[in-house]
């Protein structure tokens, strides 16, 4: 179930996975979590004014039962709608640093990863991440 409210400045969504409680599983040998996962994300867009650019903030926020909940706070800068650079925060000690090019077929392609910061900054980075996605 998910819900997404957008206007050409603002978004605010939301995304249920897994409501169904007969399929949890709580065994900790079991890879997957099976809790029920609530999604909420909210942002906004800030016209530059300049070079086509904008300023994207956003909040976002994971809550999980019987784990420990996030919340990230982070944006994004877009230059002339091509490409897009961002970083933030999340609640769990860790930075992110993000990249992605847009590309004139509609489909956007990226770079991603995370690292630690306060308790958890003596750790490595933890995460590469590859993504694509396509704007319909």
């Amino acid at each position: 179930m998910n819900s997404c409210l957008y206007r050409a400045t603002k978004y605010c969504g939301f995304v249920f996975r897994d409501l169904n409680p007969e399929k949890f599983i709580d065994d900790s040998s079991f890879i997957q979590n099976q809790n029920p996962t609530l999604y909420m994300a909210a942002g906004y867009t800030i016209d530059l004014g300049f070079f086509d650019s904008s300023l994207r903030p956003y909040i976002t926020s994971k809550i999980i039962p019987g784990t420990t909940n996030q919340m990230s706070i982070g944006g994004n800068f877009s230059f002339k709608n091509v490409f897009e650079i961002g970083m933030g925060y999340k609640s769990i000690d860790y930075s992110y640093v993000m990249f992605m090019l847009k590309l004139k077929m509609g489909i956007d392609i990226g770079y991603a990863t995370d690292f630690g910061v306060g308790d958890n900054s003596n750790r490595p980075r933890t995460g590469y991440e590859l993504f694509a996605k396509y704007r319909f």
